[in-house]
């Protein structure tokens, strides 16, 4: 924007910033979700009490109930998100 001070921000009218701001919070969003999602379903098709899965994720999911070892993933890493955004 330095370079090109008439630029106007958060338009899609004219210039590349709209294209720009759409490509790069589809980015943001896709990363920040997609992990979270890799994460639960890694760990969905794995043991919960595998090797790896203990070596990896377990504090995680060490503490919880079986049947709720989701929770964090899913419930406060996206708490997460939504607080940093």
């Amino acid at each position: 924007l330095m370079s090109n001070i008439d630029t106007v921000c958060y338009t899609f009218d004219e210039g590349d910033h709209g294209l720009l701001m759409i490509i790069s919070c589809t980015g943001l969003m896709v990363w920040s979700v997609g992990m979270v999602c890799a994460t639960y379903q890694y760990i969905t098709l794995h043991d919960t009490q595998s090797y790896f899965v203990q070596r990896n994720f377990g504090y995680l999911i060490e503490g919880l109930e079986p049947q709720a070892w989701w929770w964090e993933i899913i419930v406060k890493k996206l708490d997460l998100l939504t607080t940093s955004l």
